[in-house]
């Protein structure tokens, strides 16, 4: 969709699986946080739900090699971090084949699945993580029958006017993994444009949910990389403002992305 201009590359930084950290820390699940940086979640997700593994296996000293070596871009794993991002929400299994066939023919990805087989994902996903309905559903019901209101960690408000019913809950437990993110991002955004002060050799491209995509001179680009990362690297205090409070301070890694040619061909780097 992007071709750069001559003389120029992209350069992305891309907000580390940044909704399904925030979920973990609102769940207080303490172990799924921590193997986010020790495995592929994708990965271990799309085991439990085809059926390798009978339980979601985070334990970094357990190898799964089939699993382990799958491809970034293979179906499985692209299943396994769908099934993450819709059970996180709570969303049904009608919508949820919807959206996963339509995603795999968008981005040219040979399968498809009945909304049994949605079904049954989700049932086993939601098996595996007990937290998400225990925990942090049941604080978010909580937080909209007492008050209609949730607030996220950076002070955002948002009040919920509609009917109550499951469809304005399942709208609340998107409010603070979503708000968040996009506080990141854009804060990051505000701040990286602030400190270029005017300077025309790079320019923002686009936000991208979890991402921020820039164009900046081949022979000078990772300056503006570091700046991108360190502008998003911005800690998430659950103490002091957030409705369901947490005694945590989350940082969400951020990954670098180059490319030489154009967008389809962004490739990961050190920075």
């Amino acid at each position: 969709m992007f071709i750069r201009d001559p003389g120029y590359v992209f350069i992305q930084a891309d907000a580390s699986q940044c909704q399904a950290r925030i979920v973990a820390v609102l769940c207080e699940d303490w172990d799924l946080l921590r193997a986010f940086d020790e495995v592929d979640i994708h990965r271990r997700t799309a085991a439990l739900i085809f059926g390798y593994t009978k339980t979601l296996i985070l334990d970094p000293a357990v190898r799964l090699d089939f699993i382990d070596n799958m491809d970034k871009d293979d179906p499985m794993r692209f299943c396994g971090k769908k099934t993450r991002h819709a059970g996180n929400f709570e969303m049904g299994g009608q919508r949820f084949m919807t959206e996963l066939n339509t995603d795999a023919q968008k981005f040219d990805i040979k399968m498809s699945i009945s909304s049994w087989k949605a079904g049954e994902m989700l049932r086993l996903f939601h098996e595996a993580s007990p937290k998400l309905r225990s925990v942090f559903y049941r604080d978010i019901i909580d937080c909209l029958d007492s008050t209609r209101t949730i607030i996220d960690p950076f002070g955002g408000v948002r009040v919920f006017n509609g009917r109550m019913d499951e469809s304005l809950y399942k709208e609340g437990y998107a409010n603070i993994p979503q708000r968040t993110e996009a506080h990141v991002i854009q804060k990051a955004a505000l701040a990286v444009d602030e400190e270029l002060n005017g300077d025309k050799a790079a320019m923002f491209i686009s936000e991208n949910h979890d991402s921020l995509l820039m164009q900046a001179p081949e022979n000078n680009w990772e300056p503006y990389a570091r700046l991108l990362k360190e502008k998003m690297t911005i800690p998430i205090d659950f103490r002091t403002y957030c409705s369901l409070k947490r005694d945590y301070t989350l940082t969400i890694p951020i990954d670098i992305e180059m490319s030489d040619t154009n967008y389809a061909s962004m490739m990961k780097v050190k920075i």
